[in-house]
């Protein structure tokens, strides 16, 4: 909560009434960073976290938390072997790339900071679960794990894209308009 550049992830957390429920057994968060946050609202034409409900966030959230310590040397291992670590909102894949470790695509850019419940690590990206989104004319899917699909129709074509995009989908000519995120189930 120290950190200015998690303020974003601090307000979704509130937001979505998880403080306490996160502050007991120990846990590791895959922390997304402001910008992170910034580029997937972005990509989904949103001004703010205003613009999601508690019961939007809460899934988006849990699937950033794993209920157990997990440093970077272990979560490492996991990578190098099953490639898949269980969170509070499904399964997540780990891989290497060029000595990084990735979690659902987004890159660990700051790995074992300690917390008061647990271990942090600061990602590029905000990992999603599989979610749906609709356009203000037509369906449109938002869906996860492994690479993210944002496909939204404005009346004449359809966009889709890959997790790795995601960070500049936000500059990007192909930007989604208009998505908004629906509760999840």
């Amino acid at each position: 909560a120290s950190n200015p550049d998690l303020s974003i992830l601090v307000e979704a957390v509130t937001k979505a009434g998880l403080a306490d429920a996160l502050g007991g057994d120990p846990l590791t968060v895959f922390a997304p960073t402001n910008d992170a946050f910034v580029g997937l609202l972005d990509a989904l034409d949103l001004e703010s976290l205003d613009d999601l409900s508690a019961a939007q966030l809460k899934p988006i959230l849990l699937y950033h938390v794993v209920s157990a310590r997990v440093n970077a040397a272990a979560a490492t291992e996991v990578a190098e072997g099953v490639g898949v670590a269980e969170s509070l909102g499904g399964k997540l894949e780990l891989s290497l790339e060029d000595d990084a470790l990735l979690i659902e695509g987004a890159t660990v850019i700051q790995a074992d900071i300690e917390a008061s419940h647990g271990i942090v690590h600061v990602v590029d990206s905000v990992l999603l679960p599989s979610i749906t989104a609709t356009t203000s004319r037509n369906s449109a899917a938002i869906a996860m794990p492994i690479h993210l699909r944002i496909r939204c129709h404005n009346g004449r074509r359809t966009m889709t894209t890959s997790s790795s995009a995601i960070r500049t989908l936000g500059r990007s000519r192909y930007k989604a308009r208009p998505c908004r995120l629906l509760d999840a189930d």
